[in-house]
């Protein structure tokens, strides 16, 4: 889960709902997905400005629906950058 701290879970569906087996049968409104705080898509590009906000970190590993989009756009943002130099205006 290093890196995904600050990515939160949203998804259409409030947790109640979530748990509720007649959702079983729509995948695709049961689905988590990631989300920044103070912004209004996730990290798969899909608009979540009305969708439940569940406060708890985003851990693609904790359950078995999450987003594979939103998983892989949290993997490669929270990949370090090879060559970068966190300080390099400091280096002038």
């Amino acid at each position: 889960m290093v890196g995904t701290a600050k990515w939160f879970a949203t998804s259409l569906l409030s947790l109640d709902d979530l748990n509720n087996p007649t959702w079983a049968r729509h995948p695709e409104a049961t689905l988590l997905h990631a989300k920044r705080t103070g912004t209004v898509g996730t990290a798969c590009g899909r608009n979540a400005e009305t969708w439940h906000k569940h406060w708890v970190t985003f851990d693609p590993t904790a359950t078995p629906n999450a987003c594979r989009a939103c998983v892989l756009a949290v993997a490669e943002a929270s990949r370090p950058r090879s060559g970068a130099m966190p300080f390099a205006s400091l280096a002038r």
